[in-house]
């Protein structure tokens, strides 16, 4: 199966933390810098944390700035994007970012035990694999 379109898109589920607004130098707008952090669960049935640094711009960062607060839940979409900078002393690093496009509100209060409990029919079918399945390269 040939894809359509490459495509860079991802939708995160988590915690808004650091949110700051701020206004471009030229006064023409507003961006918004915030991390959401994420909890994946490990073999050992423990949490990790992971925290991406986001960016949202325009329309966007004004939904932020007026409905959202820090510790909200909040589901984002948008894209990656990498920056190469360089050091003073010529050292190159790259950053990564998720410049968001959306938001979204969650709902509040859900414990780690409901992520557990997904429903039985939502669960995939080991033994349904057709051939374009196995074509696949990932």
């Amino acid at each position: 199966m040939a894809w359509p379109n490459p495509a860079n898109n991802l939708t995160l589920w988590g915690m808004l933390k650091n949110m700051e607004i701020r206004q471009f130098k030229s006064g023409t707008g507003q961006f918004a810098t915030f991390t959401i952090s994420t909890r994946t669960r490990k073999a050992d049935k423990s949490w990790e944390f992971e925290y991406h640094p986001c960016v949202a711009f325009g329309k966007v960062a004004e939904r932020l700035e007026k409905y959202f607060d820090d510790g909200t839940m909040i589901g984002a979409q948008g894209c990656l994007q990498t920056k190469q900078k360089e050091t003073k002393d010529g050292r190159v690093f790259y950053d990564t970012s998720v410049h968001v496009t959306d938001l979204a509100f969650l709902p509040k209060g859900i414990t780690p035990k409901e992520f557990d409990e997904a429903p039985k029919e939502a669960a995939p079918n080991p033994e349904h694999v057709t051939e374009a399945d196995e074509d696949l390269p990932f």
